[in-house]
């Protein structure tokens, strides 16, 4: 099995279902402030991502077309099972942008240390995924982020710093194109 899209049928719908984490309530309402400050202040024509979309993505199961197969689901919530680590806190004190699709930036929150959290998270959960024995594969690179808006516009800048604990990981299914996300299951740290 791979992580990249694999179109299984006609069906329009795309899926792609990834592990992630979302930001605490407190933390979400800071990062709207955030994100209305940068379009006001940038006249940025975009809209914001809704509070309930936020999240930073840690490891993705796969991309696909019409459903996503059952036993992959059932696999990824066997090895979240095994995933064990202590709450921590993360903390963002960034926006850059993040090159995205059809040219247009995605205008992200990210940190330097205060994210180390969630790199080891990531690294446990792609741990498990190895034992398991799933051949699902990462990029090379980890960069923990939460992604506010997408927009024609670059930047990079230091923020007031926004915090929460991260006490839980969420599997998560994405559905392309209709701005929707629907949890599939959670495990507390």
């Amino acid at each position: 099995m791979n992580g990249q899209l694999r179109l299984l049928d006609d069906d329009p719908v795309l899926h792609n279902v990834f592990f992630g984490t979302r930001p605490a309530a407190a933390a979400a309402v800071q990062i709207e402030r955030v994100g209305q400050e940068l379009v006001r202040s940038r006249r940025l024509v975009t809209k914001l991502l809704p509070p309930e979309r936020l999240h930073v993505s840690l490891f993705s199961v796969g991309g696909f077309s019409g459903t996503y197969p059952p036993a992959v689901i059932n696999a990824a919530k066997a090895i979240a099972d095994n995933v064990s680590m202590a709450p921590f806190t993360v903390t963002f004190d960034r926006v850059a942008s993040f090159a995205g699709g059809s040219g247009r930036q995605a205008l992200v929150l990210t940190g330097g240390e205060g994210v180390a959290g969630l790199v080891r998270l990531q690294q446990a959960l792609s741990l498990a995924m190895k034992k398991a024995g799933l051949g699902l594969r990462q990029g090379d690179q980890f960069t923990p982020h939460v992604t506010m808006m997408y927009a024609d516009h670059k930047c990079d800048f230091a923020i007031e710093t926004i915090s929460w604990t991260v006490d839980e990981f969420v599997l998560v299914d994405s559905l392309w194109g209709r701005s929707r996300h629907v949890q599939l299951g959670r495990w507390p740290l």
